[in-house]
This record gives C-alpha cells, sequence and structure tokens, in this order.
C-alpha cells in the first residue's frame, strides 16, 4: 500500500524515547523467480508454482532519513545515526496523533516560521524557516504548474517581516491578485537615459553602429531638461544649441537630438536620416509617456514597498509597457535604489524582489538586469536584500553566477531533463530523480535547502491562494 514521497516512522527498541523520520523513496516490485542471481527450485519445477505459490511477488523500498524526534519532549534534530535491523516501520497518514508533536518539534528550531503547504501524503503542515528567505529563493517548473501561485503564498507569508517588491513581467500574474492602491503601471516609473537611448534606437530604427553615442547623450539631455536643469555642451568651438519652438513632445527631442548631433559633429547626412527616421518611426505617445506620465522615481519606488512591510508587496505591473528594454531597465534601475538606501542608512533593509518569468532578466545575455541581480545574489544577504526568481528553466533561463547563490529551491515538473541535473549542481536535492517528478500534479513541489527544516527533499502540496 505503500507509495513515493510518503512520510514513515522507524521505530527502533535500542534507541528508548527516539523515532526516526524519513521518506519514502525507489519502491520497487519484484518476483523471487526473476532473480538471476539466486537458483530457486521453482526454476526447474515452474508446475508447482502456480499451485502452491500463486503470488510471491514482494516490495523493496527504502526510507530515506532526515530527522530524529524526541516525542515527548518535541525535540528534533538532523539524523546522525541509523536504526538496527528489525525495527518498526510505520507509514504517517493524515490524522496521524504524531504530526502535531512532529510540527511542534519542528517550531522550535525555525526563527521565523512561514507555511506555504503540507506535505502532500501525510498532511504534515511543514513549517518553513523565512529567515533564509534572505538567501535567495528559486521557484521552477513547467507551464502550468503553479509556480505563480506558490509564489504568492510565499510572498503572503514573507511579506509579514519582510518588504516584497514583485515584478509582473506580463501583469496578469499578480497585478489582479492586489489592492489596485498596491499596483503601479510601469508607464508612471521614471526610465534611465540609456534605457530610453534602446528604446529610441530600435523604435526609429536607427543603425546601432552609428547612432548609440548621439542619441545616449541626447536622451541624457532630453531627460534633464525636463527636471528643469541647465545643461552645458561643448566640443571644440561648438556649443549645444536648442531650438525650443514647439510644445509638441515628440517634436522637442528631435529638436535636442539634432542639437546634440549638430554639436558632435555629426554629417548632415546623418543628422538628416535621423531627423526623418525619428519623426516617421517613433512612437509619439511613448515620448509623451516619457515628458508627463513617467513621475515616479525608482527610490519612491522602493520607500513606498518598504512602508507596506507587513500589509502588502508592492506590485509592478511590467504588462503595461511592450518593450523589454524598458521592463529590464526598471527593474534595475528599482534595485539599484535600493542599493542606493543601503549606501546611505549602512542598515538592513530587509527587502526582497520578486521576478517573474526570470529568463528575461536574469539570463545570460540579459543586460543590464542580469548584472544587479547577480550583485543582489552575492552580496545582498549581509543588507536584507534578496531575490525570489520564477521561471520555466534552470540553465538557460538563470546565470551560472546566479544560480549557484540561490539556497532554496522549490522545484516541480520541469521543462527540460536535464535541469533537474543542474539544480543538483548546487543544492543537495536527496535522490530525487526525474521519475519522481513525472507524476507531479499542479500545485506539487519539493522543497530543498535552507528553509526546509528537514533538510531533505520534501513533496509538498500548495496551499490555495486567494
Amino acid at each position: 500500500m505503500v507509495e513515493e514521497q510518503q512520510l514513515a516512522i522507524i521505530e527502533d527498541d535500542k534507541y528508548t524515547g527516539k523515532l526516526f523520520i524519513g521518506v519514502l523513496r525507489g519502491i520497487k516490485r519484484l518476483d523471487p523467480i526473476l532473480r538471476g542471481n539466486v537458483r530457486i527450485p521453482y526454476v526447474e519445477y515452474h508446475e508447482y508454482w502456480s499451485q502452491a505459490y500463486p503470488e510471491m511477488s514482494y516490495t523493496n523500498v527504502y526510507v530515506s532519513l532526515c530527522s530524529v524526534i524526541d516525542p515527548d519532549n518535541k525535540k528534533i534534530e538532523n539524523c546522525r545515526i541509523a536504526p538496527h535491523p528489525n525495527s518498526k516501520v510505520y507509514v504517517m497518514t493524515k490524522g496521524a496523533s504524531i504530526l502535531n508533536k512532529i510540527e511542534e518539534a519542528i517550531r522550535k528550531t525555525v526563527q521565523e516560521e512561514i507555511c506555504v503547504g503540507e506535505q502532500k501524503y501525510s498532511g504534515l503542515k511543514l513549517p518553513l524557516n523565512a529567515y533564509y528567505a534572505r538567501c535567495h529563493i528559486g521557484v521552477f517548473g513547467a507551464t502550468g504548474m503553479g509556480k505563480s501561485r506558490l509564489v504568492k503564498a510565499l510572498v503572503d507569508e514573507l511579506v509579514k517581516n519582510y518588504a516584497i517588491i514583485i515584478f509582473d513581467h506580463t501583469g496578469v500574474d499578480y497585478t489582479p491578485f492586489y489592492n489596485v492602491n498596491y499596483v503601479i503601471s510601469s508607464k508612471n516609473i521614471e526610465i534611465s537615459a540609456d534605457v530610453l537611448s534602446s528604446v529610441v534606437l530600435d523604435m526609429a530604427r536607427l543603425d546601432r553602429t552609428t547612432y548609440p553615442t548621439y542619441m545616449d547623450v541626447a536622451c541624457m539631455v532630453f531627460l534633464k531638461q525636463l527636471k528643469g536643469e541647465n545643461v552645458k555642451l561643448e566640443v571644440g568651438r561648438r556649443s549645444l544649441r536648442i531650438d525650443d519652438l514647439t510644445d509638441d513632445p515628440l517634436e522637442k527631442f528631435i529638436s535636442v537630438a539634432d542639437g546634440v548631433m549638430a554639436t558632435l559633429g555629426a554629417k548632415d547626412t546623418t543628422r538628416a536620416k535621423a531627423k526623418l527616421f525619428l519623426s516617421e518611426y517613433m512612437d509619439k505617445t511613448f515620448i509623451d509617456e516619457v515628458v508627463n506620465k513617467r513621475k515616479m522615481s525608482p527610490k519612491e519606488i522602493v520607500q513606498q514597498a518598504l512602508k507596506l512591510k507587513g500589509k502588502s508587496p508592492l506590485v509592478i505591473n511590467l504588462g503595461d509597457d511592450t518593450e523589454i528594454a524598458v521592463k529590464r531597465g526598471i527593474v534595475y534601475d528599482i534595485i539599484s535604489a535600493a542599493w542606493e538606501i543601503v549606501k546611505e542608512c549602512r542598515n538592513p533593509l530587509n527587502l526582497g524582489f520578486v521576478i517573474d518569468e526570470a529568463q528575461n532578466y536574469a539570463g545570460e545575455y540579459t543586460y543590464p538586469t542580469n548584472r544587479i541581480v547577480e550583485m543582489t545574489a552575492r552580496e545582498g544577504r549581509k543588507w536584507g536584500l534578496f531575490v525570489i526568481l520564477a521561471s520555466q528553466r534552470v540553465s538557460r533561463d538563470i546565470s551560472a553566477s546566479i544560480r549557484a547563490n540561490i539556497n532554496t529551491v522549490f522545484f516541480s515538473k520541469l521543462q527540460a531533463t536535464g535541469d533537474l541535473k543542474e539544480i543538483s549542481g548546487f543544492l543537495d536535492i536527496g535522490g530525487i530523480e526525474e521519475n519522481d517528478l513525472a507524476l507531479l500534479e499542479s500545485r506539487d513541489f519539493f522543497v530543498a535547502g535552507l528553509m526546509n527544516p528537514l533538510r531533505i527533499p520534501m513533496l509538498l502540496r500548495v496551499k490555495e491562494v486567494s
């Protein structure tokens, strides 16, 4: 009657007052007549097999030990001994009286208890150690396995002790589930000059070998002018002159770009092409948003999130922007703003960043966000800055330098067969194999790493979220 991943209790008479806790793994049904290394009479006299022993198969299963519990004193510790042969093994079923004692014993070992679900077969409400969230979390699983629901369950627990900023890549996974007062559209957030320059080059179809320097400087000048700052630009005898004769945002930008290019010594043909292409292909509404709507600074976003600690996460709806360069720029600027606050106050912020669809932000070639995420993964723990990365893949979606610093992983059925091996490269997954993942259902996740107090991967049924 046993099943894979069930919890088991082992009672050994030689260890009075102690019980071993483990997980059932590697179940095999065997038939003695098929054992090639053991000769039995029924091989030669098979006609007696069906008469005398119609069912002589047997089952092998091993118990992967994780802890030893003293149920009377409700104390639990890591398993450093082995039970003797002939010890009694019990499968834990839902409602077993020992479960409450195990939960109470585990609670004594965790510093900041949270619960996102229960052990699938026993119903053990596994307390997770939220203190180690600051050592970074990865959530990996194929499409439809419930990654977003798990992340929401995590966030709703962690927000009791931490400020949380959720970057909702599509705007449909988290934005609808939170109060509109705690959701900010990405279209209201300032963007930096390099982000604006990248978007302008793409939209206006300008050659990236000729125009990047001109657009970088033009965007810097343009954004400074919007803030009312005086900009001086001199190259040799040429100084910046801008004809400000229009109220149209796009025309203003074209005027700034042309003035910058003239100051930097661009050829007349280069200037003419830029003016024509900006006028023809540039999205007028985008420049209008930059001028009239994008008023919130990244630092204000971080400060607002810190005020919401204990109440709600702050959700950034990145789905309102279509350009990936803008989305990456906003993520980069907000995390950078948090680091600036740390440098100013020199105190831990206890602030977490949830990055959904992390393949767009934490991959090898997702500049510039991969750089700031890597810095946070390496150095953020000391200052209470951490990341929660959710993605379908592991090896291709998350750069090696980032995943090497992830110390807790929730994983379900994975998108590619090699991903489980990648996880085992930076975490002990306790002998979990591909076939263990094949039959998992939506909301079934293994938890492995520092947040798991039982130290070997546990199969959780993630709770429903509202």
